[in-house]
């Protein structure tokens, strides 16, 4: 069915543990959606900015960091800008 394609489109889930790509910084990591959805450059990087402060992380801060310099905490909250 196309609606039911069209819905799960929009649906996402975090994993317990982020699942972040280890070899991928955190703006990699959080716009591998909006890549599959062929978002261009600036309007990706604009949500992405958007959604990491909605989780408290500061993306000047953050976007250029590796996986492996986060929290357990903030791990999650990438995973959330991800979905």
């Amino acid at each position: 069915d196309s609606h039911l394609q069209k819905l799960r489109r929009h649906i996402g889930y975090v994993l317990q543990t982020g699942a972040l790509f280890p070899n991928m910084t955190i703006e990699q990591n959080a716009s591998i959606q909006l890549d599959n959805l062929g978002w261009d450059p600036a309007k990706k990087h604009q949500r992405i900015v958007e959604l990491m402060t909605k989780v408290n992380l500061d993306p000047d801060q953050f976007l250029s960091r590796m996986p492996n310099e986060l929290s357990g905490g903030e791990a999650q909250r990438v995973g959330i800008v991800r979905a």
